[in-house]
């Protein structure tokens, strides 16, 4: 196999390289924000779910004869303590996702860096042997 033929193989190896990692990259970034989706889905259905069982608990409190404004309390307070760890975990979620997409940014740009450079210098041997040869 000629010098010209190899080089033109790491070429195409390199390209190649290339296009796998863009197509890593994509479908990484498609996981993470499906994931996304389903987190704000999740936290969503959960929210509503609550305020159907807090309706549903604060009406049978008010069929209670007497005064219920403790209970009230107590259930409005256990709702929003339900709601906030909700929205806690839901938070530390997003910012592992986050975090994985930050990540997975920076690996693909320096991934991409080092296979773009061994490209260039491919080319320019590649080059080099063409000017030779005219």
């Amino acid at each position: 196999m000629e010098k010209v033929d190899m080089i033109d193989q790491e070429i195409w190896k390199k390209r190649r390289q290339l296009e796998e990692l863009e197509e890593d990259y994509y479908h990484s970034r498609k996981k993470i924000e499906n994931e996304k989706l389903e987190c704000d889905y999740r936290l969503n259905d959960l929210h509503r779910m609550l305020e159907e069982k807090h309706t549903v608990a604060s009406h049978m409190l008010s069929q209670i004869e007497g005064d219920t404004s403790m209970l009230h309390y107590q259930l409005n307070q256990l709702a929003t303590d339900y709601s906030q760890q909700m929205d806690l975990a839901y938070r530390k979620r997003l910012d592992q996702l986050e975090t994985e997409e930050s990540n997975a940014k920076q690996k693909y740009s320096r991934e991409y860096r080092e296979l773009d450079e061994e490209l260039t210098q491919i080319l320019a041997k590649q080059r080099q042997i063409q000017d030779k040869r005219e």
